[in-house]
C-alpha cells in the first residue's frame, strides 16, 4: 500500500541521454521516450538505481538502505521482501528552445501540463491551491501561449529555432509560471535569476509542436 507520494524534480543542466541500449532504426543509441507521445522519459527503475547509491554512500542511511530499496539481487537476497519505496517514471514537464528574443524559452504543452496537475492531486496536492490549465483552441492551431510580461514575444510573435507562432498573452500561464517558479525550479545559492527568466519566458505549445520539439530540437 502506497501512504505517501512525494514530487521528486529532475533540473537537468547538462545534456542528459537515458539511453536504451539498441533500436531498430538507423540511430545507434536511441534514448528513452514514451511510446505513445514519443516525448523524452527516465525510466524509475534508473532513477531508483541512483537513488540508491546516493544512500549508500550516505553513511547516516547505510543502515536503512536495504529497507528502503530492497535487499541486493545480486547477494542473493533479492527475493526476501520488497523495498519501501516505490520509484515511477520521470517525465518531461519543461523543454528549452533556443528562441529569436531571450535566448530560450521554456516551453511545454497542454497535455503536458494537465498530466502533471492530475499527478500533483493525485499525490495530495490541494487542488485550491493550483492552476487551470487554458483551454486549447483547435482553431488557433499555430498560436502559442505566453507570459503577460513575456521576454520571448515580440510584436506578438514567438520564434523558436525556424518556426513563428502567434503570441497571445495569458494571464493563466503567468499563474503557472508563478506556481512554478516557486515550487519546481531549485534554490540556487540564493539566486531568484532562472525563477524570474522562467516567469518570463514560459511558452505553452501546441501538442504537436511541442512533440516536433522534443524530438527534433
Amino acid at each position: 500500500m502506497i501512504t505517501k507520494t512525494d514530487m521528486l524534480y529532475l533540473y537537468v543542466e547538462t545534456p542528459l541521454h537515458a539511453g536504451v541500449g539498441s533500436g531498430l532504426s538507423s540511430i545507434d543509441l536511441p534514448i528513452q521516450r514514451e511510446r505513445a507521445t514519443q516525448y523524452p522519459m527516465i525510466q524509475g527503475s534508473g532513477i531508483k538505481g541512483k537513488l540508491r547509491s546516493i544512500a549508500e554512500d550516505d553513511a547516516n542511511l547505510k543502515s536503512l538502505v536495504d529497507i528502503i530499496f530492497g535487499p541486493p539481487a545480486e547477494a542473493g537476497k533479492g527475493s526476501e521482501h520488497a523495498g519501501a519505496l516505490a520509484v515511477g517514471d520521470a517525465r518531461i514537464l519543461l523543454f528549452p528552445v533556443r528562441s529569436l528574443n531571450g535566448v530560450f524559452a521554456s516551453t511545454t504543452s497542454y497535455d503536458v501540463l494537465e498530466r502533471f496537475k492530475r499527478d500533483l492531486l493525485r499525490g495530495g496536492t490541494d487542488n485550491s491551491n493550483l492552476w487551470n490549465v487554458p483551454p486549447y483552441n483547435d482553431d488557433k492551431k499555430d498560436t502559442a501561449l505566453v507570459t503577460m510580461t513575456s521576454e520571448v514575444a515580440v510584436n506578438n510573435k514567438v520564434v523558436l529555432e525556424e518556426f513563428s507562432f502567434d503570441a497571445q498573452a495569458d494571464q493563466q500561464v503567468n499563474d503557472i509560471a508563478d506556481w512554478l517558479a516557486r515550487n519546481v525550479l531549485p534554490n540556487l545559492n540564493g539566486s531568484t535569476y532562472w525563477a524570474d527568466k522562467l516567469t518570463n519566458s514560459l511558452v505553452i505549445l501546441p501538442k504537436d509542436d511541442f512533440r516536433d520539439f522534443v524530438l527534433y530540437a
